[in-house]
């Protein structure tokens, strides 16, 4: 099985391609947020295994180049990572989700996941369920990880890509968006004051409300928490 045109199409959507503006055709390198020398669509090294380099001048590379890359990395390993450590029947949009998965956390990584070990024992649910956790980047939790894997999920599950106009919610945050969370939580039964402030007591209720949802309890307000509050 290779990655489909859908699958590809969500890799490219949140691993993005920087652009020199000033320099057109041309890409150079970055940190990704994990301070790892990147370039082009999410790519840590060329074809011929040498590292990307940032410092102390960034590589710069041609457009046409960054895409050969990325189809070098999807083909030569996600897609081997794939079928070498998956022992269970997999549909294309499960596959699609673990390509864009491994082409983010690596190969190793995702072999020694517990993703991977609930799959392998038939556990489809539990294993999509663990796309979540890999929400970090640098130690600490990144709220464009955290949509990544939210519509990597949703693509394993049923291969539709979530509706991305719903606000991914965390602890701190404030406004409008707060307030319909918290008045959608009491009208679930959840005593809370629906004051705009993502705190902790907020929080507290998000994480009921998923418990008994039979949802990742993690106290994140993603689309599939937002799918339940919303019925």
């Amino acid at each position: 099985m290779k990655t489909s045109s859908a699958g590809l199409s969500l890799i490219k959507k949140w691993e993005g391609c920087h652009d020199l503006t000033s320099n057109r055709g041309k890409v150079t390198a970055y940190l990704c947020p994990a301070d790892v020398p990147t370039i082009g669509f999410g790519s840590t090294r060329y074809a011929d295994g040498r590292p990307v380099v940032y410092y102390p001048t960034p590589d710069i590379i041609s457009l046409e180049l960054a895409e050969e890359l990325f189809s070098h990395e999807v083909a030569n390993a996600c897609e081997p990572a794939i079928s070498r450590l998956v022992k269970v029947p997999l549909v294309q949009s499960q596959f699609d989700a673990l390509s864009s998965l491994i082409f983010n956390i690596g190969a190793g990584a995702f072999g020694d996941s517990t993703l991977l070990r609930l799959l392998n024992l038939g556990d489809y649910q539990g294993a999509a369920d663990q796309f979540l956790r890999w929400n970090k980047g640098g130690g600490r939790v990144l709220l464009g990880l955290m949509r990544r894997r939210e519509e990597e999920r949703a693509m394993f599950l049923t291969g539709a890509i979530v509706d991305q106009s719903l606000p991914i919610l965390v602890v701190g945050e404030k406004g409008e968006d707060v307030i319909h969370l918290q008045q959608k939580l009491i009208s679930k039964g959840q005593s809370i004051v629906d004051d705009g402030i993502f705190g902790n007591g907020t929080k507290n209720a998000v994480e009921a409300f998923q418990s008994s949802r039979n949802l990742v309890v993690d106290g994140v307000v993603g689309p599939s928490t937002w799918a339940e509050l919303l019925k």
